[in-house]
C-alpha cells in the first residue's frame, strides 16, 4: 500500500534535491551525485545501494536523505530500519509533510509498533492532508487496530465513496468491513447475540451490514424486526436492489412459520397472525393469500369438529 508512494518518492526526490542538498553542508553536493548512484545500485543490488545511501546520509545529514533511507529499508525488508530513519527524517522535517508522516505511520502498523504513537502519527497525517486517499486509509487501520472500530469503519466507508476507482482503498474497506462482520456473527454464534447484533446495527450505514443484520435478524425468528428493517434500508439504499428481493425472503419466511404454527395446534393463533400480517402489507398478494387460507382452514376445522360433535 505504501510501496508506490515510497518508490515515486525516491525517484522525485533525487531529481530535485541538488539545491537543497547544496545549501546543507561543504559535501552535499557529492552526496547528491551518490544518492543518484545508490538509487541505480540499489535496482540490482540491493545491500550495496543501501550502503552508498548510508554514505551519502554520513557525508549530508539532512531530512530527505534520512527519508530515501527509510524508503530504501522498508524496499529491503527491515522495518526497525525503515520505521528508524523515517521517525528521524520527519523529526528532522517538523512533522509537516504528510506523506511522510503517512508512511510512517503505515510502516508502524506493519511494524506492530505501539498503537498509541502510531494512531496519533496517523491522525496528524490526516490532519495535514486529507486530499489523498493514502491518509485516509492508513488511519482507519491504525483506528481499527487501537479497537474503534466504528471510527475506522466511518473512515474507510467515506474514503470508498470519494476515491470509487481506487483498488487500495476498496480492499481496504473490503478488510475492515469483513474483520468487523465477522467479529458480530461470532458474538452471535456465541449466544451473546443483543451484543452482536448491537455491533452490527452500528455499522449499518455500510450496505453489506445492513443486509446481513436483516439476515440475521430473519434467521433468529426475528421477522417482523428484519422487515421493518429491510424496508428502512431499501429507502437509504435506493440503488441496491438486493434489499428488494430480501425483503420479499422474509416475507415468505414469516408467511410459513403461520402455516407450521397452525399445523402444529396454534391455529387461531396462527390465523390472527397472518390476518395482522396481511393488513400490515396490504400490497402482498402471498400475505393475504396466506391469511385466506388459513381461516378457511380454521373455519372448515371448526365445522368438521363441530359436525363430529353433533
Amino acid at each position: 500500500m505504501i510501496k508506490k508512494i515510497f518508490i515515486c518518492a525516491i525517484l522525485c526526490l533525487l531529481i530535485a534535491t541538488g539545491s537543497a542538498l547544496s545549501a546543507k553542508g561543504e559535501f552535499c553536493d557529492l552526496a547528491e551525485d551518490i544518492l543518484k548512484k545508490a538509487a541505480t545500485t540499489f535496482k540490482t543490488d540491493k545491500e550495496q545501494g543501501i550502503k552508498l545511501f548510508l554514505k551519502a546520509e554520513e557525508m549530508c545529514d539532512t531530512a530527505k536523505i534520512k527519508y530515501n533511507l527509510g524508503v530504501v529499508f522498508y524496499r529491503y525488508g527491515n522495518l526497525d530500519q525503515a520505521q528508524m530513519y523515517l521517525q528521524q527524517a520527519v523529526d528532522k522535517d517538523g512533522a509537516k509533510n504528510a506523506i511522510w508522516l503517512n508512511n510512517l505511520a503505515s510502516v508502524m502498523l506493519e511494524n506492530n509498533f505501539d498503537i498509541r504513537k502510531t494512531l496519533e502519527t496517523s491522525q496528524k497525517a490526516y490532519n495535514i492532508d486529507k486530499n489523498i486517499f493514502q491518509t485516509h486509509d492508513t488511519l482507519a487501520r491504525a483506528q481499527f487496530r487501537a479497537g474503534n472500530h466504528i471510527d475506522a469503519l466511518k473512515t474507510i466507508h467515506n474514503a470508498a465513496i470519494k476515491w470509487k476507482n481506487e483498488k487500495e482503498i476498496q480492499k481496504t474497506r473490503q478488510s475492515l468491513f469483513n474483520r468487523y462482520t465477522a467479529n458480530c456473527l461470532t458474538k452471535i454464534k456465541n449466544n451473546n447475540v443483543d451484543a452482536g447484533l448491537l455491533s452490527l446495527k452500528k455499522a449499518d450505514f455500510d450496505e453489506q451490514v445492513a443486509i446481513t443484520y436483516c439476515k440475521v435478524l430473519s434467521r433468529l425468528g426475528k421477522n417482523d424486526t428484519a422487515l421493518t428493517a429491510v424496508m428502512k434500508y431499501q429507502k437509504e439504499f435506493k440503488n441496491y436492489s438486493e434489499f428488494k428481493s430480501l425483503k420479499q425472503i422474509v416475507m415468505s419466511t414469516q408467511i410459513q412459520q403461520f402455516y407450521l404454527a397452525f399445523k402444529n395446534g396454534k391455529d387461531a393463533v396462527a390465523v390472527q397472525r397472518a390476518k395482522a400480517f396481511s393488513e400490515k402489507y396490504p400490497d402482498n398478494m402471498e400475505a393475504k393469500k396466506a391469511y385466506d387460507e388459513l381461516f378457511t382452514a380454521l373455519i372448515d376445522d371448526t365445522i368438521f369438529r363441530y359436525r363430529k360433535v353433533s
